[in-house]
């Protein structure tokens, strides 16, 4: 039987939220804060326009989309793996 928090799925919400809102409002923070230095400091370089800060914040919040994917399914991969070996 799988044990679901849901307080932590609804700290995850709020947390999703933010880092959104700093994808918008500083797209180069939001990279650092991931530990993203070179695309941080790309961010920063386009966000010294406002046509580019828009092309900056688009690629902030595709990467942070990304990221959250790839977490998503590498955690899926581990249960099955678990469950595979539990099996057997």
């Amino acid at each position: 039987m799988a044990f679901v928090d849901h307080t932590f799925e609804s700290y995850s919400f709020l947390n999703f939220i933010n880092m959104i809102l700093i994808d918008l409002l500083l797209p180069c923070v939001s990279f650092f804060l991931r530990g993203k230095i070179f695309a941080g400091i790309i961010a920063l370089i386009l966000q010294c326009t406002v046509a580019f800060w828009i092309v900056a914040v688009i690629w902030a919040i595709v990467a942070r989309m990304n990221a959250n994917t790839s977490k998503q399914l590498k955690t899926m991969e581990n249960r099955i793996i678990a469950s595979q070996g539990n099996n057997e």
